[in-house]
């Protein structure tokens, strides 16, 4: 909760900025008695496109919680962008380009607000590792494919790879190598929990010394 507040708060941050000085012009100019019309229907606009903006990322954290009692199918290109929107300031802040490629109308039966919760996982990690070893070209691919009976979904970053010492550790609960302000180590754990005990799953990292892939095959 504590995670998803601040990024909330990372979220709001530049549409507030937004407001205050949009109510900063209004102010001035009624100080100033300097009123234009286009001007004013244009800074109302901009505050009406802000706050709708603020709205959307309520509503994304609202869906985000909202917990799945019945598997459905949905469609996955909708829950990857759904889940990335929701890091998009930070990910455009540290100028880490996401890419995605996904098979057209790729559906997948099964829980989508935890499949959601699986990908914001990954894709933070993926975040994380850059801020940690920031790379000239920082980018993170997305790929959604079928083969044969199986729904893969490759996240793939550049961010330096995992070292062998670690990785099969990675999976365990509470084991992380970021500071503990930054992180509880449960993320990989419980997205591994999520797609293999709910969703009947493999949750698989594959790593070299400059890439790191995650596969999600269902």
């Amino acid at each position: 909760m504590g995670d998803m507040v601040s990024m909330i708060a990372h979220q709001w941050r530049q549409p507030l900025n937004v407001l205050a000085l949009n109510l900063q012009d209004l102010e001035l100019s009624i100080g100033e008695n300097s009123f234009d019309i286009d001007e004013m229907r244009e800074i109302i606009q901009d505050s009406v496109d802000n706050v709708q903006y603020m709205s959307k990322v309520i509503d994304d954290f609202r869906n985000f919680f909202q917990p799945d009692t019945t598997k459905s199918k949905f469609f996955v290109e909708n829950t990857i962008h759904s889940a990335i929107n929701i890091l998009r300031e930070s990910l455009e802040n540290f100028k880490v380009e996401v890419i995605v490629t996904v098979d057209d109308n790729f559906e997948l039966t099964g829980y989508e607000h935890e499949y959601q919760q699986v990908l914001l996982n990954i894709l933070r990690n993926s975040q994380d590792a850059f801020i940690k070893e920031p790379k000239l070209k920082q980018v993170i691919q997305i790929s959604a494919k079928k083969r044969e009976n199986i729904s893969v979904v490759e996240i793939t970053d550049n961010g330096g790879g995992i070292s062998e010492d670690i990785i099969e550790n990675i999976f365990e609960p509470y084991f992380t190598t970021k500071h503990q302000s930054k992180g509880t180590g449960l993320g990989l754990y419980m997205s591994k929990i999520i797609v293999e005990q709910h969703m009947g799953g493999k949750l698989i990292v594959k790593s070299s010394d400059e890439n790191t892939t995650v596969s999600i095959e269902i």
